[in-house]
């Protein structure tokens, strides 16, 4: 599906961003912590760290903002990187 779109938006005169969610503060905090995993990778290892997220009773699926959010958390808990 993801694929389909950035496909048939690279042959488009438009530009398109595709991201879990567009609000400016989840984007920076997304950034940041991107930036962190990639400067301090493993940098909690040995912490456990939750997400918890709510939200309205009809959301049918998890939020693709916590899934980003949860993936990026994954390298900075990582005893790999250390």
């Amino acid at each position: 599906k993801l694929e389909a779109t950035v496909l048939a938006n690279s042959d488009s005169t438009f530009a398109a961003v595709i991201a879990p969610n567009m609000g400016k503060q989840i984007v920076a905090l997304q950034a940041m912590l991107e930036q962190m995993a990639t400067n301090f990778p493993g940098s909690f290892a040995g912490y456990e760290l939750k997400i918890t997220e709510s939200h309205q009773s009809t959301k049918a699926d998890t939020s693709g903002t916590a899934k980003a959010v949860a993936d990026t958390l994954a390298t900075l808990i990582s005893d790999e990187a250390v």
